[in-house]
């Protein structure tokens, strides 16, 4: 993701707003560092593409599981067709695939991600997308397309209360801000960026 500015031009700067004093606000923080690369296997090629990105410690998953390992995340987000979300540059993924079995596309600045996270992002996001949420029809580990506030929105389900969303780049001022204002009625805090890797701590304190 683009790293060179804030994206979100300050809308997730730390502060808090919403629901009860009492209740336990949905926490929403930045997601910082994070590459991506889009690649397509040409038809009948799939298993050359494995092979080859097997060498940068990435599988292919099937439907729509996640595999993760080493710091990279890879889904399948069409036939054929996978994003890369990984901790550090995706030069050697562009590199591995060769132009006669895929193509790869560096998206890393066209991408902006947040986490979210509580006991209310389901129905947080319920309000946005008609997807089941719950943990049987949107397990941990796989991930979903659709439109949120007519933006395109790449979700990715990490924990049981913990959710990655990506954007374009040149539609995070506005995905934020419907973010916090959809939030509002459960409160919603925001803290610093995080990394892509899940730290056994909350998203913020």
């Amino acid at each position: 993701m683009a790293e060179m500015e804030d994206v979100f031009r300050g809308r997730l700067s730390p502060g808090r707003q919403g629901g009860r004093s009492t209740a336990t606000p949905i926490r929403i923080a930045a997601i910082a560092g994070v590459s991506a690369a889009q690649i397509q296997a040409w038809p009948g090629k799939r298993e050359g593409v494995a092979a080859a990105l097997s060498g940068c410690g990435i599988a292919l998953p099937t439907e729509r599981d996640l595999t993760c390992d080493g710091g990279r995340i890879c889904g399948r987000i069409a036939p054929g067709r996978f994003l890369v979300l990984s901790d550090r540059p995706v030069a050697d993924v562009t590199e591995a695939v060769a132009s006669d079995i895929g193509a790869v596309a560096d998206l890393s600045h066209a991408r902006a991600g947040v986490r979210i996270a509580g006991d209310r992002v389901e129905d947080l996001l319920a309000k946005a997308a008609a997807i089941p949420f719950d943990a049987t029809g949107f397990p941990p580990g796989t991930l979903a397309q659709t439109s949120i506030h007519h933006m395109g929105c790449l979700i990715v389900r990490r924990t049981e209360d913990t959710f990655d969303l990506y954007v374009l780049t040149s539609f995070a001022v506005s995905f934020a801000d419907w973010l916090t204002d959809a939030a509002r009625e459960f409160g919603w805090a925001t803290g610093p960026a995080v990394s892509l890797a899940l730290k056994a701590e909350p998203v913020h304190g």
